[in-house]
């Protein structure tokens, strides 16, 4: 396996993620996203979390990702409400990690013990990431207005905040592909209906990360029974009515491959968009590889393909 340096790592999270200044100061506190040290090897983590931010700080080790070493991780919360104390200097305070957090960055260490080339600070990032909203989404209440997908489908009046989108539709954002800079991610989830989809669509690229991406190529694919009306882009296959479309958003026949992929794998009901963030490198036919590479394999982690493809 061809090594990826931990700049090369480093510079797919700041494609990825928002970057953050880090500063804290009396009247504003770091922004959600990532900020990294060089000079200290440190990798700073922002997340919103009840009425604050929680910093995570993870000390990386000198030989990541190939030598055995220990993590150094961190955690402070900041309160919102210290903004409005008369104290000129700002505290913070150390909230002790979960245990159940723990076993997830455990069983992620110990998972790489024989693959010390492959990294994984995109798949600690999103473990403490993900665990802090849904957290601080439990502690609002803010989970009951989620119980049913198809309630939350039907309901226009329902509005998402930055963290529960993915929960309500059930979208799995894949591990990204990095390739000269340039960096490809995969998001998937299950559809019923066109209106799903556009409802899919509109949620991802309301995501800043998503939406800063040169490209979102998307597809999907639904099976329904046959005596259900359809209309445009559906033909009868045996017993189902398949009705899909396509998007390249200007990487041009992206969008027709992606759709090829959910044929040859007779994936039901799928939706799968590729982000591409442009490196400044041109990758010529490698870069329809890893797109259709990115979604298969997001595809098959969340067991939506019955078939193996090539990816030519």
């Amino acid at each position: 396996m061809e090594h990826i340096s931990l700049e090369t790592e480093i510079n797919a999270l700041k494609a990825i993620y928002e970057i953050s200044t880090g500063i804290i100061s009396m009247d504003k506190f770091p922004e959600p996203g990532i900020l990294y040290k060089e000079l200290d090897n440190t990798l700073y983590l922002y997340v919103e979390y009840l009425e604050g931010i929680m910093e995570f700080k993870i000390g990386i080790p000198s030989g990541y990702p190939q030598e055995e070493l220990a993590y150094d991780l961190s955690n402070w919360f900041f309160d919102t409400h210290l903004l409005f104390m008369k104290d000129s200097s700002i505290s913070s305070r150390s909230i002790g990690l979960p245990s159940e957090l723990l076993k997830l960055l455990r069983d992620l260490i110990l998972s790489r013990l024989n693959k010390r080339d492959e990294p994984m600070l995109f798949e600690m990032t999103e473990i403490l990431r993900s665990y802090h909203y849904n957290l601080s989404n439990k502690e609002r209440n803010n989970l009951e207005e989620t119980k049913s997908s198809k309630n939350v489908f039907k309901d226009p009046k329902v509005k998402l905040d930055s963290s529960n989108g993915d929960l309500i539709y059930g979208i799995t954002h894949g591990e990204p592909i990095i390739d000269r800079k340039s960096v490809f991610q995969a998001h998937v989830c299950k559809v019923y209906s066109k209106e799903e989809v556009e409802k899919v669509l509109k949620w991802l690229l309301s995501n800043s990360k998503i939406g800063r991406a040169t490209h979102n190529i998307w597809s999907y694919r639904l099976c329904c029974d046959n005596k259900q009306k359809t209309s445009g882009g559906s033909f009868p296959i045996g017993y189902d009515v398949i009705v899909q479309d396509h998007d390249s958003d200007g990487e041009t026949a992206a969008g027709g491959r992606l759709q090829h992929l959910l044929n040859v794998t007779n994936a039901k009901n799928v939706f799968v968009m590729v982000s591409r963030w442009y490196g400044g490198i041109q990758l010529g036919p490698d870069r329809f590889k890893h797109i259709n590479n990115a979604a298969r394999l997001t595809l098959e982690k969340c067991g939506l393909i019955t078939t193996k493809s090539n990816n030519r």
